[in-house]
């Protein structure tokens, strides 16, 4: 039952029915699951875990097929059906890895105090330097498990690092964009 003056939760302690004001304690929100409440604060919380995660997921499958048809068919000179099977075959690493990286990067924003509305080059600056330093290492130990020699593993991923500059910041873009816009989860701070 809820005071409709207050919106505070009652309940019925002690004899004769008399309301009593529950005791609101972080400890007890988190520690009584036999109290509606916490289920409902777990429930709350899960639900922006998730759609945290899947706008993660959501933003790096579509910024990785699209630059990786882009980079592959317009530069590199692979056919369509080539860049498919390769943007296809990547896939479920770059799901297994969209959280995470997010997660990185938000890490980093916050500790270089760089949030985009006061500081956006110094935003751009953060997003480009976490992406080439959590890509072109995943990008370089893909290319080792798919048998390339040292040097071509060298050459692919310098041209990587390089156009990470460019992404880097496009993908942070990106990525709010999904957070905020499509998924409706509110910006920090």
């Amino acid at each position: 039952m809820v005071d409709s003056l207050s919106c505070t939760p009652l309940s019925k302690e002690g004899g004769a029915g008399s309301l009593v004001e529950k005791d609101l304690t972080k400890e007890t929100l988190m520690t009584d699951p036999s109290d509606n409440r916490y289920a409902r604060m777990r429930a709350w919380f899960m639900a922006i875990v998730w759609r945290r995660v899947f706008a993660d997921m959501f933003a790096r499958v579509t910024f990785s097929v699209a630059t990786g048809m882009l980079i592959e068919m317009g530069i590199a000179g692979m056919s369509l059906q080539q860049s498919l099977f390769s943007r296809a075959s990547n896939l479920p690493l770059v799901i297994l890895l969209a959280r995470p990286y997010g997660a990185f990067r938000d890490w980093v924003v916050q500790k270089c105090n760089a949030p985009k509305s006061e500081r956006l080059v110094r935003w751009a600056l953060v997003n480009t330097v976490t992406y080439t330093v959590f890509f072109v290492p995943q990008y370089a130990c893909v290319l080792w498990l798919e048998g390339a020699t040292g040097d071509q593993i060298l050459k692919a991923s310098g041209s990587i690092a390089v156009f990470s500059v460019l992404l880097g910041a496009m993908y942070g873009e990106w990525l709010d964009v999904c957070r905020h816009r499509l998924f409706g989860i509110q910006k920090k701070g």
